[in-house]
Formats: C-alpha cells, sequence, structure tokens
C-alpha cells in the first residue's frame, strides 16, 4: 500500500477524528470563562469605550493586553456587548477567518485538499490555544495568507497593504520589509510602510499619545518567556537555563545560567537568521520565502507564542506540495509535536532533561516546521 493510500484510508480520518475532539475540548468552555486572553481584551475595551486608558489597569492574573492600540480601538466594539456574547461573535469571526484562508490556501496550491489542511491545523494545540484563550492568530493567519497570495500573483499594493496590516498588529512580522527590499518590490514596500503609518496615526487618535506610552509600557512588563506555550528560542532557552517563576511552567534549568541567556539566544537567532537568509536567497521561491521569513519571526521572537504558527500555513503546505517527499515527513513530526497537550505540559513536573525536550514540544515542532522547507527545496536549482 502507497504511503498517499495510507493516508487516505487511515491518516486523514484519524486526524480528522483528532480534531474534531480537540475542538469540542477546546470550546467546551468559552474564552469568556477563566483567566483567558479574551477577557483581558473585553476589559480593555470596556475601558476604552469609556474614555479611559485602555491599557491600564489589568487584571495581574492575565496581564495586559498588548495589541497595539488601532487593534484596541477595532476589537472595542466587541465591548458594548455582553461577555458572553462578545466572546460568541469572536470566535464566529476567528473561524470565518480561518476557513476562508484554508478555503484561499487549498484553491491556490492544494485542490481538493482542504478538509486535510483545515484538520492538520485543528488538531494541534495551535487551534486549541486560539480557540481556548481567544486569541487573535487567525484573523491574523487570513491578512497573512492574503498578502502571500497576492505576492505570488503580482500584486505588489496588496501585498504591501497586507503584510503592512500583519505586521502593525504584530511587529515579529517586520521581517517582511527586509525581504522586500531585497526584492526591489518598491511598491510593495511603500505598502507597507504606508499601512503601517496609517495604524499608527489610527492609534494615535484613538488613545493618543498617553495610549502609546501606555502600550510601551506593558510590553516592557513581559516577563513570561518561560511559559511553554511559547515557541521561540527565547521560549526554550528561558526554560533551561533560568529558575521557573509562572506557576504553569513546572520545569527544571539544565543549569541556572541567566546571565547566559542573552549570549545564547543572540547567537541562536543568528543561526536562525543566516539558515534562512541562505534558503531565501538559494532558491528565489516566493513560498519558501514567506514560510521560511514566518516560521524564522516565531522563532527569534522573544514571545513566539504557539497559537500563531498556524500563520504560516499557505506558503508551508506550497513548499511541502511541491517538495521533496521527505519533507511532508519531517513536517509531520513537527505538527505532532504540536499536539503534546498542554494541559499536561503544564501539570507535569519535568527534569532538565525533560525540560529541554518534551517541555520545549513546541519549540522543536516550530524548527522541524522550519527543517521541512529546506528539505523539501534541497537540491533543487534556483529559480531565475
Amino acid at each position: 500500500m502507497s504511503g498517499r493510500s495510507f493516508w487516505n484510508l487511515y491518516g486523514l480520518p484519524l486526524v480528522m477524528v483528532a480534531a474534531s475532539i480537540v475542538t469540542i475540548v477546546a470550546v467546551a468552555r468559552r474564552p469568556d470563562a477563566g483567566a483567558t486572553d479574551f477577557k483581558t481584551f473585553y476589559q480593555s475595551s470596556r475601558q476604552y469605550l469609556a474614555g479611559t486608558d485602555p491599557y491600564v489597569p489589568f487584571d495581574p492574573n492575565r496581564g495586559p493586553n498588548l495589541n497595539p492600540p488601532w487593534v484596541v480601538a477595532v476589537m472595542a466594539q466587541l465591548g458594548r456587548a455582553p461577555l458572553p456574547v462578545a466572546a460568541g461573535v469572536w470566535w464566529a469571526v476567528s473561524f470565518v477567518c480561518l476557513f476562508v484562508a484554508i478555503a484561499l490556501i487549498a484553491r491556490a496550491v492544494a485542490p481538493g485538499h482542504a478538509v486535510a489542511i483545515a484538520s492538520s491545523v485543528l488538531v494541534t494545540q495551535a487551534a486549541y490555544a486560539n480557540l481556548r484563550l481567544g486569541q487573535v492568530a487567525w484573523p491574523l493567519m487570513l491578512l497573512l495568507t492574503g498578502a502571500w497570495l497576492a505576492d505570488r500573483s503580482r500584486r505588489p499594493v496588496l501585498c504591501g497593504v497586507l503584510v503592512g496590516a500583519a505586521a502593525a498588529w504584530k511587529p515579529f512580522l517586520l521581517v517582511f520589509a527586509p525581504y522586500l527590499l531585497w526584492r526591489r518590490e518598491w511598491r510593495a514596500f511603500a505598502a507597507m510602510t504606508a499601512t503601517i503609518a496609517v495604524t499608527v496615526l489610527a492609534g494615535l487618535l484613538a488613545v493618543g499619545v498617553a495610549g502609546y506610552e501606555s502600550w510601551l509600557a506593558s510590553l516592557r512588563l513581559v516577563g513570561w518567556a518561560g511559559h511553554p506555550l511559547n515557541a521561540s528560542l527565547r521560549g526554550l532557552l528561558t526554560r533551561g537555563l533560568t529558575v521557573p517563576t509562572l506557576t504553569e511552567q513546572p520545569t527544571s534549568p539544565v543549569i541556572v545560567a541567566p546571565a547566559w541567556l542573552d549570549p545564547a539566544w543572540l547567537v541562536a537567532v543568528a543561526a536562525v537568521i543566516a539558515v534562512g537568509v541562505r534558503q531565501i536567497v538559494v532558491t528565489r521561491s516566493v513560498d519558501v520565502a514567506w514560510a521560511t521569513l514566518t516560521l524564522s519571526a516565531l522563532l527569534v521572537s522573544p514571545l513566539g507564542w504557539v497559537h500563531y504558527v498556524p500563520i504560516a500555513t499557505g506558503p508551508l503546505v506550497a513548499v511541502l506540495v511541491a517538495g521533496r517527499p521527505g519533507a511532508m515527513q519531517l513536517a509531520a513530526v513537527g505538527v505532532a509535536l504540536l499536539c503534546v497537550p498542554f494541559a499536561w505540559l503544564k501539570a507535569t513536573i519535568f527534569g532538565p532533561a525533560l525540560t529541554l525536550t518534551f517541555a520545549s514540544s513546541y519549540t522543536w515542532g516550530l524548527l522541524l516546521l522550519l527543517a521541512s522547507t529546506i528539505n523539501a527545496t534541497r537540491g533543487a536549482p534556483p529559480k531565475s
């Protein structure tokens, strides 16, 4: 039996069932229950609508709203509804964004495989965390998918506007600015820059200079890089070199050496950047570049939360479909590591060795996804 037949007969049905179970468990408690990120967004929205600082005060158990002011102003409309209604509306918006993005991806690079792509996303803890916490990854996924497809079809202005909006929302996506400059896509870069400028102006009009100062102050409060949901290199190294300070981080450092954290992180970041730049320059492929840049951005960002991993789905699928068969298997292992239940990670005491392995499953899963893009194009001639 061929690998494709085995996947169609056994693999895909099992993934679909598992994805359904993960989704049901995630939505069993709405993001208006418990200490979720959505409750932080909602509290911030209510403060904004009341004409007060949307960033201060905040519930210390949930932390501050780290979304930029223009996003706060857009999401503030949810604050007009009761919390359960607002949560339901946000879930509906998120699911629409997810399925529209997947439909666009399937139509462009994998016709007839929309269900497989959706199941592969929903089976992971990236989807679980996004649903359970009421996070913003799926609207961001739609923006980035649209930008990638626009770049593929040579629509530079649309590409720049969409990637500009995504980068203005999550600054780690600013990695696309030097990429567009390197390609001399002046119109796309100008559109990206203009879009970011418009969002900054909109934020200033919404919350004023004082609101921006509060937002920047909130960013400086971040001290939870060691959280198991952080799939970045900084998260891995924080867990391995420092004593845990979070109740949801039952890990043990390999060595208590906080002074080594920054140097080790900078070396790891430099290595990922070097590998990514070489991959982009050698292949000169739009799909490879977008997959590499997105996955690398999550790895080098101090807070590359696992729920953002699906934003790379479109270009990653494109690279895997057109690449070497072994790349798909490597990516499958990466996805499997992203399926390790978060409930288990926060409830289990990990020793030093397990801290660097199982407790950091999401980081290794993300690294394997990046490695799959390299494997997929190994030995392929550069595109003209």
